[in-house]
């Protein structure tokens, strides 16, 4: 019964219902239990019994409710965070805020499949809008990523906007992949670096 009230708690959090829908459903079958043609103590024991899986649904139906939210801020997220092609053979990703390890492989994996495509030589990750660019999250993906065998050993990683004290993170997770990496401070220089290793001479006036 604790699993069914539960479920119930879950299902109702999926939908649009509200808090006072949840405690109206559950009260009105405790209603219906404690009037039951039963002996009184059977009939508390009823009303007891329907109070804790209205607890048992509460909890459920908030814990559900609580993962929908991050889930719909993870989307969110996720769709707001750019991977652009600053020139054709060069992808960049602008990687923003406190992302998870799931996140962090979504952007990664999309910032893959441009690799794929255009056949990149160079990768930019501008790091500065993380919260916490050495989060074992983050270094984790980025390991993966590196470690994929279209990027390790053959895309040069420049990351751009890294603390001193996040890049010792990142050159360790690059040194197991065997990926290239280099830091730079501002976005212009990695452009130029990514345009040099992609192939392009760069003249300035």
């Amino acid at each position: 019964m604790e699993k069914s009230a539960a479920l119930v708690g879950a299902i109702l959090a999926s939908g649009t219902a509200s808090g006072f829908d949840a405690a109206a459903l559950f009260y009105a079958l405790r209603d219906v239990l404690v009037e039951a043609p039963v002996r009184a103590e059977e009939r508390a024991a009823l009303r007891r019994f329907a109070e804790w899986i209205t607890v048992v649904a509460f909890d459920a139906f908030a814990a559900a409710r609580v993962q929908a939210e991050r889930e719909r801020a993870r989307d969110l997220l996720e769709d707001g965070t750019p991977v652009v092609q600053v020139a054709p053979e060069l992808p960049a990703a602008f990687l923003v805020g406190r992302p998870d390890g799931v996140l962090c492989d979504s952007v990664l994996s999309r910032v893959l499949l441009l690799v794929v495509r255009v056949g990149a030589r160079a990768v930019i990750l501008h790091a500065s809008g993380l919260t916490d660019p050495a989060r074992p999250e983050v270094i984790d993906a980025l390991r993966r990523f590196m470690s994929h065998k279209k990027v390790a050993g053959a895309v040069h990683v420049i990351a751009v906007g890294l603390p001193p004290e996040a890049e010792e993170s990142w050159r360790g997770a690059s040194g197991q992949a065997g990926t290239e990496l280099s830091f730079e401070p501002h976005f212009d220089r990695a452009v130029e670096r990514g345009l040099a290793l992609s192939g392009y001479r760069l003249v300035r006036s």
